[in-house]
């Protein structure tokens, strides 16, 4: 007799090195992937939601999945996602940070 979690396994004493052996093998390899990439983004002079509806957008045709998640209270979108992915949120939000900077600094030159 074994148990595993909530459940008690049966097994002839001949299969119990094998099932133990398993079972040894399924705790090791059954965890969450603690190397997951997360990254923060801080955003300085666009809206964070705003930007992260058209990160969902731009990214939505991706075949890596990923979460965006906007934090309106520090301004930070939030990426779980691969390095690629990274580097493409990293960009847009570069140019649109750019953008909304020059905006902010010369509001008269800056075409609607």
């Amino acid at each position: 007799m074994k148990k595993s979690g909530d459940a008690i396994i049966l097994v002839s004493s001949d299969e119990l090195t094998a099932l133990t052996k398993a079972l040894s093998l399924i705790s090791r390899i059954d965890l969450p992937h603690i190397s997951v990439p997360t990254h923060f983004f801080q955003l300085g002079f666009t809206d964070c939601e705003r930007i992260a509806a058209q990160l969902e957008k731009l990214l939505s045709n991706e075949t890596a999945e990923f979460t965006l998640t906007p934090d309106p209270r520090t301004n930070r979108i939030f990426l779980i996602g691969d390095d690629n992915l990274k580097l493409k949120v990293e960009k847009f939000i570069a140019e649109a940070e750019a953008e909304a900077e020059a905006a902010n600094a010369n509001p008269d030159e800056v075409a609607s």
